[in-house]
């Protein structure tokens, strides 16, 4: 689907083609970078990019390892993930000074005005980008503030071997937000998630956020919202909140 008023190019970051997306109407002061889930693409978010370039920012839609015009980088089961999930992860995350410069040096954005936001896995990019970089805003639509807990839970459920599970949860540590905590203090910071999803159960982040609120003097800023009777999916619901968020008003009672 296609948007009227919005400029749509393809351009070129350190070898990556990146979708950016902005209004015609104005500058943008502001920039969302969004990462797509697991087997997802860039192609498959711009729907997504273009309902947040609508809203008045400057859209960066990242092509991640091993998906859409990258997947001879990586070879990736998308019908049974392993352990190269984090590799995706890892990978993005450590690309992203790369889209902090282009917005930054390039387009004129401050730092603090740049929201990092995904879904699913993208998710988990965007938090792993936040506590590695202390400005800007989180938005995070079905991922796990909880890197090792969701590894824990996939290999459970996936049988992964137990030697790798122990391997891989001290590789991901130096990247989850839950085990650097007070990185996110007094950060602004938004979680939805699906009541009954079970791909990426919301307990994850309920845990953490139990933890995380002890470090936060406005309570508003860290914004916690579970869709009733909602798995796995980005919903329009999800966006919508996502612009109550971002113009600071309360989501956490919003009406579903």
């Amino acid at each position: 689907m296609n948007f009227q008023g919005l400029i749509e190019i393809d351009i070129d970051i350190a070898g990556v083609t990146v979708t950016e997306l902005s209004p015609m109407i104005h500058t943008p002061t502001e920039a969302v970078v969004y990462y797509h889930g697991y087997s997802s693409s860039r192609n498959d978010s711009l729907f997504y990019g273009r309902l947040l370039a609508s809203m008045g920012y400057l859209v960066l839609v990242y092509e991640q390892k091993g998906h859409g015009h990258r997947s001879h980088e990586l070879k990736l089961n998308f019908d049974a993930p392993d352990e190269k999930f984090w590799d995706v992860v890892i990978s993005s995350i450590t690309e992203s000074p790369n889209l902090i410069n282009y917005l930054v040096e390039k387009k004129g954005i401050h730092p603090q005005k740049i929201v990092f936001s995904g879904h699913s896995m993208g998710a988990m990019v965007a938090a792993g980008v936040f506590i590695k970089s202390p400005i800007g805003k989180l938005v995070c639509y079905n991922g796990s503030l909880d890197f090792r807990a969701l590894n824990t839970y996939f290999c459970k459920n996936n049988h992964w071997d137990e030697n790798k599970q122990a391997e891989v949860n001290q590789r991901i540590q130096y990247y989850s937000p839950a085990d650097h905590i007070s990185r996110l203090e007094n950060r602004p910071i938004l979680l939805v998630d699906g009541e009954d999803d079970r791909i990426v159960p919301c307990q994850f982040n309920v845990d953490v956020l139990q933890a995380l609120r002890t470090y936060y003097k406005d309570k508003s800023l860290l914004q916690h919202l579970i869709i009733d009777h909602a798995g796995h999916a980005l919903t329009l619901t999800a966006l919508r909140v996502t612009g109550m968020f971002l113009e600071r008003r309360n989501v956490e009672n919003y009406g579903i």
